[in-house]
């Protein structure tokens, strides 16, 4: 059986996912800064259901590499499932 989205488990002991990976299991066509938060509209409040994550992305452009700040969301496999049946 393939992962579709891998399972970690965050500082408080709880099975978490990324919301960028669950976002592209999904298959979702619409960019994630958009669809995130039409997701939380869904009535999932920050620091409960999902935590904010900013890391940071090296792209090659041209001849140089480009850094880049990116935001991805902690979710709870609670909020991850019923994203799910949305």
């Amino acid at each position: 059986m393939d992962i579709l989205v891998k399972i970690e488990v965050n500082e408080s002991l709880e099975p978490v996912v990324s919301g960028r990976e669950l976002h592209k299991a999904l298959g979702e066509e619409t960019h994630y800064m958009k669809w995130f938060p039409r997701m939380v509209e869904y009535g999932f409040t920050e620091g409960q259901d999902f935590n904010s994550d900013k890391f940071v992305q090296v792209q090659n452009e041209g001849d140089g590499e480009v850094s880049i700040e990116l935001i991805d969301h902690l979710i709870k496999l609670d909020m991850a499932e019923e994203i799910c049946m949305i």
